[in-house]
């Protein structure tokens, strides 16, 4: 039997930095990454953003929106820094990668949104993503993206949580 601690707790393994894929370290691909969907995040900046993804690249969003092409997604996060994500920060660690085969890195992540107003700055929307990493053009694109809540069901109370947020959101759709 599985406990949930075991799944909760559970990190994939990290890759050793020798490993290459394509002619990069794994090490270097997805730093580059990281940096570069930070700092686009960082600047409000929706159009590059979305660069980092592939033009036919899949994204699943926090919330189970799901979106088509680096178009779409860069649209997205532009109307989102305009409005509920101005003035924050993209705060990812790489948590482990692994090479699926000599063109494809799968990369696990962990982290949240930071603002950047000073004073004491509080992390929100602890998730976890799991993006495959494709080189294009010499450069780490994204053709696939999850990105889940961080919010798992260990004991009476956050299963008590989660039923009343499912009523409400029933409640509001009329489901």
């Amino acid at each position: 039997m599985i406990r949930h601690s075991e799944i909760f707790n559970w990190r994939p393994p990290a890759v050793r930095k020798e490993e290459i894929i394509n002619g990069f370290t794994c090490d270097n691909a997805t730093r580059g990454l990281i940096e570069q969907l930070a700092n686009a995040w960082s600047s409000g900046n929706g159009r590059e953003f979305g660069a980092s993804f592939l033009e036919d690249a899949h994204f699943v969003a926090f919330d189970g929106t799901v979106l088509e092409g680096s178009e779409a997604i860069g649209q997205y996060h532009q109307a989102a820094f305009d409005r509920y994500l101005r003035n924050t920060r993209l705060v990812l660690s790489v948590d482990g990668t692994r090479v699926i085969d000599e063109s494809v890195l799968l990369v696990f992540a962990s982290g949240g949104i930071e603002s950047k107003l000073g004073g004491t700055v509080m992390l929100t929307g602890d998730s976890l993503q799991t993006m495959a990493v494709v080189l294009k053009d010499g450069k780490p694109r994204v053709p696939a993206f999850q990105n889940t809540r961080r919010r798992p069901i260990t004991d009476e109370n956050s299963a008590s949580v989660w039923k009343e947020f499912e009523s409400l959101w029933n409640h509001r759709h009329n489901v």
